[in-house]
């Protein structure tokens, strides 16, 4: 029998919504750090691979992208509107803020030069272009 299986236990259903957010996190091996703030989806397509980023409420000057070392860094701060207004009282605030870092590590194959951004409807659309491989050349070996 193959895989992990998940009985209940007196810790209850937090407990086992925690180890598989765990195991899934885990199975993501482009993913440098556990962080799920701001989401991402990350598809290949069209000779590119592209990461949208939901930044609703974040501007354009709070984001910082970063590609160095084969590693793509999206980082920056969603700030909480409610700080700056003094006496208020909050409610229910089930939105997430602070600062977020994330990072992922491209594939080899990727063209450094050649990255775009976007900022579009509260998306931030990031397309890595994938290097053109060259074709292969031909040798002439002299026969001595």
């Amino acid at each position: 029998m193959n895989g992990i299986i998940i009985k209940p236990s007196i810790f209850g259903r937090h407990y086992n919504d925690g180890f598989q957010k765990i195991i899934r996190e885990f199975k993501n091996n482009n993913e440098l750090t556990y962080n799920s703030f701001p989401e991402v989806d990350v598809i290949k397509q069209e000779g590119t691979i592209n990461f949208s980023v939901e930044l609703p409420g974040v501007k354009n000057e709070d984001v910082k992208i970063i590609l160095e070392d084969g590693i793509l860094s999206i980082s920056g701060e969603k700030k909480n509107l409610f700080d700056e207004k003094g006496d208020v009282t909050v409610y229910r605030n089930e939105r997430k803020f602070g600062k977020f870092d994330r990072r992922f590590k491209l594939q080899d194959d990727i063209d450094p030069d050649n990255v775009k951004a976007k900022f579009e409807n509260g998306v931030l659309t990031v397309s890595v272009a994938l290097a053109v491989p060259e074709p292969p050349k031909e040798k002439v070996i002299d026969i001595n």
